[in-house]
Formats: C-alpha cells, sequence, structure tokens
C-alpha cells in the first residue's frame, strides 16, 4: 500500500480519539496500524473498504505502534458496533446500504484490516503472547468509534473473516445478524459468475478450511477429486456451521439470522424488524424512502446494474434445466456429507422467517 504524503498531526492522541482517522491496515512485522484520514460519507459510500476498490494514496496516512495504543487505552472497553455475518452472494451489500442513515448509523463494508486480523488468526499470532490476544480488541474497538452526533456503527465483515465470531463476540457489546443464502442459491450465483466463481468458491473453501471445520479432517486425495461446484457446497456448509459453534455465546437476545429471500421478498419488514432489534432509530421515514427510492432496484456494488427479488429469480430461471438437476444433486449430496448442518433453518431465530426448503 504505497502513499504520497503523511499527516504533520499524528499523536497517538489525535489519531486514537478522532473517527475521521481510520485503521486500514496492520503492519504485523513493525507492530503498527496504518491509518488514513477520511469523512464519513465516503466510508458510507464505499461498497467494500479494501485495497482493491478504495484508492487510499492519496489520503494523509499515520503509523501508530500498537504499543502506544496499548499504553493509551489501557484495558481497552468493550465496543458497541453491531455486525453482520455472511455467506457471500447473498444481498450484504445492499443491506447494509439500506441500514445506514447520516445521525444514525453508520455501515462500513467488509474493512481491510478485518480481513488481516483473520490471517493473522489462522497463522496462530494472537495465541503467542498476551499482548497479541489484545490486538483484536483494539482494533475492534477503533473500528467502532462513532462520528459527531452518530450513534451507531454497523460493520458488514467479509466472510474470509468470520473466522474471526468468537473473538468479536467476546471483544464487543453490539448486536449480530447472521446474513445466508441457500444452498442452492449460493451455487447458482458461482455458475452465473463462471470461471471466476469457481475459481472464488477454492479459494475460499481453501482460506477457510481449517477453521475449526471436519472437512479438513477428509484425505487431500478425497478433495481434489471434488467438482468445483461440490466445492462451493462445502464452502457454504462450513459457514453455517461457523455461524452456529458461535451461536451459544450469543443467544437470541444478541443474534438474529436472516435468509436473504426473506428480505428481497419483504424489504419494508426487514429493514423495520433489524431497526428495533439493533435499535438503529432509523423510523418509518428511512423505511418509506429506501422502498420508493432506486436503492433496493440498482446493484448494491454497481448502481449501473438492475437488481432486485425479480432480478435474482430471472437468474436463476437462467440457469437451465441441465444446471438446475446437477445443482440439486449436488445440495443433496452436500447435506448427506454434511450431517451437522440443520435439514431445515440453517441458523437460529430468524428476524423475519420464511417457509421454504432448504435441501432438495
Amino acid at each position: 500500500m504505497l502513499h504520497s504524503r503523511k499527516t504533520k498531526s499524528s499523536s497517538v492522541n489525535n489519531v486514537v480519539g478522532d473517527p475521521h482517522w481510520f485503521p486500514v491496515d496492520l503492519d504485523r512485522a513493525r507492530q503498527e496500524l496504518l491509518f488514513v484520514r477520511v469523512g464519513r460519507s465516503t466510508l458510507a459510500s464505499l461498497p467494500f473498504l479494501t485495497s482493491d476498490v478504495w484508492d487510499v494514496s492519496q489520503l494523509d496516512y499515520c503509523r501508530i505502534r500498537l504499543a502506544e495504543i496499548f499504553t493509551l487505552r489501557g484495558d481497552t472497553p468493550s465496543t458497541e458496533a453491531n455486525f453482520v455475518w455472511h455467506t457471500a452472494f447473498c444481498c450484504s451489500t445492499l443491506l447494509s446500504r439500506v441500514l445506514d442513515s447520516c445521525g444514525h448509523n453508520l455501515s462500513l463494508r467488509e474493512p481491510a484490516v478485518l480481513t488481516r486480523l483473520a490471517d493473522l488468526k489462522r497463522e496462530g499470532v494472537f495465541s503467542r503472547n498476551a499482548a497479541n490476544a489484545r490486538v483484536p480488541a483494539i482494533v475492534l474497538n477503533l473500528l467502532g468509534r462513532t462520528f459527531p452526533n452518530e450513534a451507531n456503527v454497523t460493520i458488514k465483515a467479509s466472510n474470509a473473516t468470520n473466522a474471526l465470531l468468537p473473538e468479536v463476540t467476546h471483544a464487543t457489546s453490539g448486536k449480530m445478524l447472521f446474513l445466508y443464502s441457500d444452498c442452492r442459491s449460493f451455487l447458482a450465483a458461482l455458475i452465473r459468475r463462471g470461471q471466476e466463481g469457481m475459481t472464488y468458491a477454492r479459494r475460499l473453501f481453501a482460506g477457510i478450511l481449517g477453521d475449526g471445520n471436519a472437512q479438513a479432517e477428509w484425505p487431500i486425495d478425497k478433495l481434489f477429486q471434488m467438482s468445483d461446484l461440490q466445492i462451493g457446497a462445502l464452502a457454504w456448509h462450513m459457514q453455517i456451521a461457523q455461524f452456529n459453534r458461535v451461536w451459544p455465546l450469543l443467544g437470541p437476545s444478541r443474534a438474529v439470522s436472516l435468509d436473504c429471500d426473506a428480505f428481497l421478498l419483504s424489504p419494508a419488514s426487514t429493514l423495520m424488524r433489524l431497526d428495533a432489534f439493533f435499535g438503529l432509530g432509523l423510523g418509518l421515514d428511512h423505511a418509506a424512502s429506501v422502498i420508493r427510492g432506486q436503492m433496493l432496484r440498482r446493484n448494491a456494488k454497481d448502481s449501473a446494474k438492475p437488481s432486485g427479488a425479480w432480478r435474482r429469480r430471472q437468474e436463476q430461471r437462467s440457469i437451465g434445466h441441465k444446471l438446475s438437476r446437477e445443482i440439486d444433486g449436488v445440495v443433496a449430496w452436500s447435506y448427506d456429507v454434511c450431517p451437522a448442518t440443520p435439514r431445515d433453518l440453517p441458523v437460529p431465530n430468524p428476524v423475519l422467517p420464511i417457509e421454504k426448503f432448504y435441501r432438495p
């Protein structure tokens, strides 16, 4: 990550006390956090807070040693930030956008620094000593800072960071939404993306294979013999398993689930129920403006493209009879080899129930 200028005002107090200084990366070798100075409107507008989408090279930046932040923050208080966890291809970007409202809630979409934390956890960095173990709480506390006159922060994490669920559960006091699509829809989304989708499925599977998943115990030769769709189906089950493993730490007062089809079919009801659950105070006027506006009709990542429930159904139908039968066969197979996945509702406590079958 390259930067053209460094701010002249980069004291620990100035940076840590000001939410305009946003943590974008963690330099493990130098034990430093990298911050850039940015406004609320920019953070709210970006589909992802990642280097491939967000060019921070012209922003003021500074580096602060973790030891200095530890000294200043002491025993870091638990942040009240809310979280949206998801399985990919389930309208998480759209949902986070409809929950954003200046003065009420700032939605942060997939901060890259959380992906860095997940990678460090997989390397065993946080379990090596007490100082390292404090890093996730410090970063989460910094992400959860609110701008002036802002009441809430809701973080939509990348599904590659679902491994951080236990750490986030213990280091935060906010509420959590577990958003998902059914396995069949997940596979259909992979197919619509062609080779890019298949490559994504294998990368996701490889990245989360060791996150406490039973699939890590399978012989490597067996995994190599599986098709792209089979690997994608297993990745979906592994994500659902991660959600269910952390559930006993949360309970119904702090966590709800949502099938994205329920959201698309009833966006107003979903928005109002999540507003009440998260305590955002968005109100009826906000919900009405969302329903009237273009947000639900355009792609949340690219506003030039149409979207919506009708579009999703149209894309499902475009797959064709042969591929549809193949998908159904893979879904049925995946439930047989992943017997721990619930046979009906994948994740408990739905904020908006929906009647559907999750397996053939």
